[in-house]
């Protein structure tokens, strides 16, 4: 990574605007369909009491023994046994990450959260290491091993963590048949060599700004403004016709790596590329959607952990690289903008209540997402460890002022004003 510190002039919308930029932000839907949700009880340990233990008599004393003391009972009462603890499960990331790949690659394509592992079946965890072997190795057929017919979120978990498979291969081209996956790379195999250099090429790119003595939070938001400036919403498809047209003009399902490569794309495409890039930096991370109230609206963005707790951030509804109204907030926030809580999931192809797996209650970023300490503009100290916002004047001839308004200490939440 690129040590050096670029100085970063993005303007941000002044708060404002808060309110048009959120209600603009509502009005996107992504195209997909979410699942049924599906809620798992979580396995308790026995705790039946153990019986009462039984007490023998104890005889009364003889007139002729008057000062002898009274005998002890026959029986000492026992203690309930221990519960045993549920068994903790075996951690599922080593196994998983364990491969040997055909050729060298700069960044990790397996760093996928033990909670997204425990949730994905085996047949989604052992086909994600196949489907991964055969593209470095330039084929196009992996074998569904017998037991593992059920893989329901194959493809999104390697759109999330591997989103270099679809620069070179078509959702159309993708067929299952036979007890066989097989699908068609857009590439020779000359070519396929190159577009995964250039691919890493790109993530370099975004990842040049992050800054290695940094702290971890300083380092996600610094992969946050980088991405955020250089992506442009668009819901049309790859050709960049309007889907509500013509039924002859298909409608590309678009991917991450559009996002990362094309620089464009809808929520999911922003959310699955920013979680990937945040795993590339040693984050856990993942990606949610919600079912917004009132209407068919699906919207996904990122989930990711700092100090022991899980964070929302929203790179869609900040796009610009000048806002942090949707960095670090939490599921309330997420309700008020008109997603209720038991319509948010974690996965697809077999949903679960993201609820049930991910608490995001912690106000730990309250002051951004409240817009207490905000700006027009906003850059990073990276010598500080601060968020700095700015108000942004003009004059009559265009030109334009800075005054600091606040900084934000981002590892310890603590914001200071200025006059």
């Amino acid at each position: 990574m690129n040590n050096n510190r670029k100085k970063i002039t993005d303007m941000n919308e002044n708060k404002l605007h808060y309110k048009l930029k959120r209600t603009f932000a509502l009005s996107l839907a992504s195209a997909f369909a979410a699942g049924a949700l599906v809620s798992c009880k979580p396995i308790g340990s026995d705790t039946t009491p153990a019986p009462s233990p039984e007490n023998s008599s104890v005889p009364a004393p003889t007139q002729s023994a008057t000062a002898a003391p009274s005998e002890a009972p026959s029986e000492v009462p026992t203690e309930a046994p221990t519960p045993t603890p549920a068994p903790t499960p075996e951690p599922l990331a080593p196994a998983f990450r364990d491969i040997e790949l055909p050729i060298e690659v700069k960044y990790d394509y397996f760093a996928i959260p033990e909670e997204v592992l425990a949730l994905m079946t085996e047949g989604d965890r052992e086909l994600y290491r196949r489907a991964a072997l055969a593209f470095f190795n330039y084929e196009n057929t992996v074998e569904i091993p017998e037991g593992m017919e059920e893989h329901p979120n194959l493809w999104r978990v390697i759109d999330m963590y591997f989103p270099l498979f679809f620069a070179d291969v078509s959702d159309e081209s993708i067929v299952e048949d036979g007890g066989l996956i097989r699908w068609e790379y857009e590439s020779t195999a000359e070519e396929h060599e190159k577009t995964i250099a250039d691919f890493e090429s790109r993530i370099d790119e975004l990842l040049s700004e992050v800054v290695e003595s940094d702290s971890f939070i300083m380092q996600v938001l610094t992969v946050y403004k980088t991405f955020t400036s250089d992506i442009v919403y668009n819901g049309c498809n790859i050709n960049g016709e309007d889907p509500s047209g013509p039924s002859d003009v298909p409608y590309v399902y678009r991917h991450a790596v559009n996002a990362i490569i094309d620089k464009t794309g809808v929520c999911w495409c922003f959310a699955r590329a920013y979680n990937f890039l945040l795993c590339q930096i040693g984050a856990e991370s993942l990606t949610v959607h919600g079912l917004r109230k009132g209407d068919s609206a699906i919207h996904e963005w990122t989930v990711f952990k700092f100090k022991d707790e899980w964070r929302y951030a929203d790179p869609t509804w900040d796009i610009g690289g000048n806002s942090l109204y949707f960095f670090g907030f939490t599921i309330k926030t997420r309700e008020r903008d008109g997603y209720p809580e038991k319509d948010v999931s974690v996965l697809e192809g077999k949903t679960y209540r993201a609820s049930e797996y991910f608490d995001v209650s912690g106000k730990f970023f309250s002051a951004l997402y409240n817009g207490n300490c905000a700006g027009d503009n906003y850059k990073l100290d990276h010598e500080n460890g601060l968020i700095v916002f700015y108000d942004v004047g003009y004059d009559i001839f265009g030109g334009t002022t800075e005054t600091k308004l606040c900084t934000y200490d981002p590892e310890n939440a603590k914001y200071e004003f200025f006059d």
